[in-house]
This record gives C-alpha cells, structure tokens and sequence, in this order.
C-alpha cells in the first residue's frame, strides 16, 4: 500500500488513512474520489493538520482559503 507524508504534521500513513487536496483555479479543493488531475497534497483528516495545511508556506501563498 503506497505510504504518503500528511503536510500539516508530518506523520507517515497509508494513502487510504489521508485526505487528498488539489489546487483548483487557486484553491485548495478535497480531492475525495482521487481522480481530480494534477499533484495532490495529502493531510490527516484532523482539524489541526488542516489548519497548519491551509496555513502553511509553502502552499498558501498559491491559494484562496480550503473550500
């Protein structure tokens, strides 16, 4: 099972276990069924993560506020 990073707290799981993001016309959408094209963005499905995500450096300077 493929092993991908959580960009808000740096925690290794699964694929399966994390939430994917995309940037969509700016914004940092859920990619829910993984099929949305271009580079994905992993997180944990907790609230804490998904801040650091929506506010980290790296990405928010590219991005409107998650929808």
């Amino acid at each position: 099972m493929p092993v991908r990073t959580c960009r808000g707290c740096g925690r290794k799981a699964s694929r399966a276990t994390l939430l994917r993001f995309v940037l969509v016309e700016g914004c940092l959408v859920e990619d829910q069924q993984a099929v949305l094209t271009g580079r994905g963005i992993y997180c944990c499905n907790d609230p804490v993560c998904r801040a650091r995500l929506a506010k980290s450096k790296k990405i928010g300077n590219r991005t409107e506020p998650m929808r």
